[in-house]
């Protein structure tokens, strides 16, 4: 049997042809499938974030792990002790625990909430709303660090 010019069975209509590349690029398709769903990680540390409205947030949120509390207060008051989290805007920046008090907004964004913590010297960081197991949490992680501090 002759090929045509372009090197194809003449007897493939254009609507065989494209059949015939389907077969030949599914076992590629499958196979990038499986190394993608292999690589997924088994269970994700961060909690399912969420949007909350700021009379939720007003309480005090603990870490029974590491002891850390943080109290935040009607008109965006805030005493923390012992948090441990990514701070920024200071000089002692960085990912270290701190203790202090300051002011707290909230922020939303796509249906999440952030609440932003400016503490009196000047640092800041960003903690984030979520559920866990159904239960509300504020959670912080820091980039290259393997920790998710979570208050409840």
């Amino acid at each position: 049997m002759s090929m045509g010019r372009s090197g194809t069975d003449p007897r493939l209509t254009p609507r065989k042809r494209g059949s015939a590349r389907i077969f030949l690029f599914a076992p590629c398709f499958v196979g990038a499938l499986l190394v993608c769903t292999s690589c997924a990680p088994l269970s994700d540390p961060y909690p399912e974030k969420g949007a909350a409205k700021p009379r939720t947030l007003v309480r005090e949120w603990k870490n029974g792990d590491t002891g850390a509390t943080l109290d935040l207060r009607d008109k965006g008051k805030f005493t923390v002790k012992n948090l441990r989290a990514q701070y920024s805007s200071c000089s002692s920046g960085g990912l270290h625990t701190k203790s202090g008090q300051g002011t707290w907004k909230s922020l939303d964004v796509a249906g999440a909430t952030s609440v932003v913590l400016d503490f009196s010297d000047g640092c800041d960081t960003t903690l984030y709303y979520g559920e866990e197991s159904g239960d509300p949490v504020l959670y912080n992680s820091a980039e290259g660090a393997d920790i998710v501090m979570k208050l409840t």
